[in-house]
């Protein structure tokens, strides 16, 4: 889904610029968040974190392709900035709740709620992310069914297995599973992606469906999990896979770690 330009000039105007540096006349988002981990590094906090803001804001109308960096590594890095350095996690968290307002306003849903829950599970709050979702379920639930694939990992870790069954599409979720497991096999089939990414893809794989049927079994819905096993073991076919489907389909989840 693409984010207007509109959308990332207005969500982040209360986010102050910093003196400490300017970006150049033809920046290079890539380049700037690099400068940033050097700068943390070598302990240059404030044009570290003027940097990070910065990405945070106009990566994406330079580079749109950088829209899964900038809500995962870039994030990290910035929470690794700060551990050292706190008014950074302190803007972290301002954005991060700036966020949560614009939700409650209904205001750019998935934007906001995409940004929301990827902070959150960068700060090991994951209980932010299910309480606002909780407020959506009581709220206003057609919303809530539109966004809860970004809301699943956090109630998953909160242990909101119920409020997940009220939700999941199997068949919609798996159908995405699939489709971002397509993109991993053709990589690999024209060598884009090395050996270690290939193994990586095959665990998220097994993961997330394993995820989606110990949800499903735990919600009493064991046929359509019995059947998504199935599914699955077309798509790849491998002991790891087998192991971890026979936990789930007993509602235990996977100990993947990825």
């Amino acid at each position: 889904m693409k984010i207007s330009v509109a959308f990332l000039v207005v969500s982040l105007l209360s986010i102050p610029s910093f003196a400490a540096w300017t970006p150049p006349t033809n920046p290079d988002p890539s380049k700037i968040l690099q400068e940033a981990r050097i700068d943390t590094k070598n302990k240059r906090y404030e044009d570290a974190l003027a940097k990070h803001i910065w990405f945070h804001k106009n990566a994406l109308l330079y580079k749109y392709s950088l829209a899964g960096v900038r809500l995962s590594f870039a994030l990290t890095d910035w929470h690794h900035l700060g551990k050292h350095y706190p008014p950074a996690l302190t803007k972290l968290k301002e954005i991060r709740d700036y966020a949560a307002k614009q939700i409650h306003d209904g205001n750019n849903l998935f934007q906001y709620f995409q940004e929301f829950a990827a902070i959150n599970r960068t700060l090991s709050e994951n209980n932010q992310t299910k309480d606002v979702f909780v407020w959506l379920d009581k709220h206003a639930p057609g919303k809530a069914q539109k966004i809860y694939p970004l809301a699943q990992p956090a109630l998953v870790s909160e242990k909101e297995y119920n409020l997940c069954g009220k939700y999941i599409d199997s068949k919609q979720y798996f159908s995405r599973i699939v489709l971002n497991f397509s993109v991993i096999n053709r990589l690999a089939l024209n060598s884009e992606i090395s050996s270690t990414q290939i193994e990586i893809g095959k665990e998220l794989f097994i993961k997330n469906t394993s995820t989606l049927i110990a949800l499903l079994a735990i919600n009493g819905r064991k046929n359509e999990a019995r059947l998504i096993a199935n599914k699955a073991t077309k798509e790849l076919n491998q002991s790891l896979l087998h192991a971890e489907f026979q936990k789930a389909l007993k509602g235990h989840f996977s100990n993947l770690k990825l």
